[in-house]
């Protein structure tokens, strides 16, 4: 009996529907940037400070053509009405050729149009290397934002208090030198790129902030702990078959979000773009909303994931 074309058109049009479908969806969770808000209680914080806005962006890896991206990102930020922008690295996309990337002139106009209170303050990351880093920093400077790397810098908080910011050279990059000190008893960001700088921190100096791992870009399913990235899952394999280097060893899986390192508790952002591989799954680009306070319960309820070691 010969099979009905109408049932095969059906099922033609069903599988082109389900594939399309499959196209969209990678591409929005791609794409589409989310914004991520959480509250963090934050050592010698004054009450007087809570509720204070931080706004956090790492690793855009912007391209050649993506001005018109930065600068829908820097307008998300500033309707957020941030009391700090902290920049964490990786803001061009690292091509040798700088035709690869973002042109200096347009970065500055990012730089330049980010607003908060505070001041914008920035580290740099790997990719500033394979790019110039030098350039880099003149660039975010001419739009107004300061480099912190290897530095320490006090700031006063919208209530006239002070504020510690420390910034950690990049882990793979930069010549690591002891992290700077901050006055004692007082609150205090420390901001790396790469969270296997917590190495170099001592567990009670501040609370940290890193970017760095992508939060993986391709997870298994959404809202898994760190068995759901496949970057880790690669790292597993790679350390049963014996591939990890001795030097690499204790090689810590660093994921995303809330962590403890040996004591050090970190927020991991997963990022705001993709560096050759662009496409994310369960693992959205973010913008980052930090809200500070000296003794809120919700943030005291937090749990932070342990990072495992290999």
């Amino acid at each position: 009996m010969r099979k009905r074309p109408w049932k095969r058109i059906i099922g033609i049009a069903a599988a082109a529907m389900a594939a399309g479908s499959f196209v969209v969806w990678l591409y929005i969770g791609t794409t589409r940037i989310v914004l991520h808000e959480e509250r963090i209680n934050l050592k010698h914080l004054d009450p007087a400070d809570d509720g204070l806005r931080v706004a956090v962006l790492s690793d855009t890896h912007f391209d050649a053509g993506d001005a018109p991206l930065a600068a829908e990102i820097a307008a998300r930020i500033n309707r957020l009405k941030p009391d700090l922008v902290l920049l964490l690295g990786d803001y061009i996309n690292g091509s040798p050729d700088p035709r690869g990337s973002i042109s200096m002139a347009d970065l500055t106009r990012f730089a330049g149009s980010l607003r908060a209170g505070c001041g914008v303050f920035a580290i740099t990351g790997n990719h500033e290397l394979w790019y110039d880093r030098g350039m880099v920093i003149r660039a975010l400077a001419a739009g107004g934002v300061a480099d912190l790397t290897g530095r320490c810098t006090v700031i006063r908080t919208p209530s006239g208090r002070q504020l510690a910011l420390i910034g950690i050279p990049d882990y793979t990059t930069e010549e690591q030198r002891p992290c700077p000190e901050s006055p004692p008893n007082m609150p205090t960001l420390i901001l790396m790129h790469d969270p296997n700088s917590a190495r170099f921190v001592p567990p009670e100096r501040g609370f940290i902030l890193a970017g760095h791992t992508h939060g993986g870009q391709l997870r298994l399913w959404p809202n898994g702990g760190d068995r759901s990235s496949l970057r880790l899952a690669a790292l597993r394999v790679k350390d049963k078959l014996g591939m990890l280097s001795g030097w690499q060893r204790p090689y810590a899986l660093f994921d995303r979000w809330f962590m403890e390192f040996h004591g050090r508790l970190l927020f991991i952002t997963s990022g705001a773009g993709g560096n050759r591989m662009k496409l994310r799954t369960f693992c959205p680009p973010e913008i980052v909303l930090l809200k500070l306070y000296s003794a809120d319960p919700a943030a005291a309820a937090q749990h932070f994931n342990p990072v495992q070691e290999l």
